[in-house]
């Protein structure tokens, strides 16, 4: 009796996947199920386009209050004092920032092919990429927030006529618990979220090179 060997094209439901095994440079031939790759590239692609989504989400979110923010600091500093452009100008630059970084990355991703070895590697540089923002948020977001609050907590003391207040002193406590909370809730999220999925798809990509 001769025995039938499975090859790719029998073992995967539909064609896409089928396609997909056969540009893999370097096959999990180890793998003894190929509907494990079924799932897993899936799995892969899903998750990328719903960080996509949540970035998309999270520019909205961002975006709105450093408009406003943006907004009332020109209106002070055309209304009353110069001082506030410095502020605008803090908040600007937040949301350029944020901005320019996340369409540079999507470029980035653009060059990885639809191979499992290209959306694990287009994964990974996602997930990269919100790490070091999420790591180094307090340098390009939370900084530059926290000096524009100060400066107008400044000017409002000097231009009060009445100096500073007892009231200005538990200011600066509750606001610095507001942007320390803030900051250790981005710090949580690149330790608990970002860092063990960037560990985990290198780990994938370093199985599918062996």
């Amino acid at each position: 009796m001769t025995e039938h060997r499975s090859t790719p094209d029998d073992s995967f439901p539909n064609e896409e996947l089928a396609e997909l095994w056969k540009q893999q440079e370097t096959p999990m031939s180890h793998t003894a199920d190929p509907r494990q790759l079924e799932r897993l590239a899936a799995s892969i692609r899903d998750g990328h386009r719903t960080e996509q989504m949540r970035l998309i989400w999270l520019s909205v979110r961002e975006g709105i209050p450093l408009a406003i923010l943006v907004a009332y600091f020109g209106y002070l500093a055309v209304a009353d004092t110069p001082l506030m452009f410095v502020s605008m100008l803090l908040c600007m630059g937040i949301a350029v920032f944020f901005a320019s970084s996340s369409i540079r990355q999507h470029k980035s991703e653009q060059r990885f092919d639809t191979t499992l070895r290209g959306s694990i590697e287009r994964s990974l540089s996602q997930a990269r990429h919100r790490l070091w923002m999420y790591q180094n948020s307090g340098w390009w977001y939370f900084a530059p927030l926290v000096l524009a609050f100060a400066l107008l907590v400044v000017w409002a003391i000097i231009d009060d006529p009445n100096g500073a207040k007892p009231s200005d002193a538990l200011l600066l406590p509750f606001s610095g618990a507001c942007f320390g909370g803030m900051y250790w809730w981005a710090r949580r999220v690149a330790a608990t979220k970002w860092h063990p999925e960037v560990e985990r798809l290198e780990a994938l990509l370093a199985d599918l090179q062996s």
